[in-house]
């Protein structure tokens, strides 16, 4: 999430904060799991508005690595009370520490999976290797090569909650 330019970190937090206020604009309950220090927290549960977390979703420091499988597991547990037609929606740059776990999580969970990879360090307009093998197990996978272009995947992602 370091590089790019702008660096991915920077383009996944402005993608999570608009992704999250434009759900819930739309009555979607949202809750939010980011990283910090290796670890993954709950930053925003369903019960608290999106403004109120803002400054936080928008915080592009970077430490440490990236447990997305942790976070799906977390996710997962929080779905288990929240049974009404839920979706994971993961905003990665594809290079989680365990690449294995987080096929095993996705495999698991009962609600759809679905990934905003922000690839903006591609000269190729390619994912990285983890990456296009995790897109195989997402129910759906949208990537992000330029920071131009995020308006109009966060629009595809959009048309995913129009089911839901």
């Amino acid at each position: 999430m370091r590089h790019g330019s702008p660096r991915k970190i920077e383009v996944a937090t402005q993608a999570l904060a608009r992704f999250a206020l434009a759900a819930e604009n739309l009555g979607i309950r949202v809750a939010v799991i980011d990283f910090i220090g290796g670890e993954a927290r709950l930053i925003k549960p369903f019960s608290v508005p999106v403004r109120l977390v803002q400054a936080a979703l928008l915080d592009d420091s970077v430490a440490g690595g990236t447990p997305l499988a942790d976070a799906l597991g977390l996710a997962r547990n929080l779905l288990e009370t929240q049974r009404d037609e839920p979706m994971i929606i993961t905003v990665t740059d594809g290079e989680p520490s365990s690449v294995e776990d987080v096929k095993s999580q996705i495999m698991s969970s009962f609600a759809p999976i679905c990934s905003l990879t922000i690839a903006t360090d591609s000269s190729s307009n390619t994912l990285s290797e983890n990456a296009s093998e995790l897109a195989r197990y997402y129910e759906r996978q949208e990537a992000v090569f330029t920071p131009e272009r995020l308006d109009d995947r966060l629009d595809q992602f959009a048309s995913l909650l129009a089911g839901f």
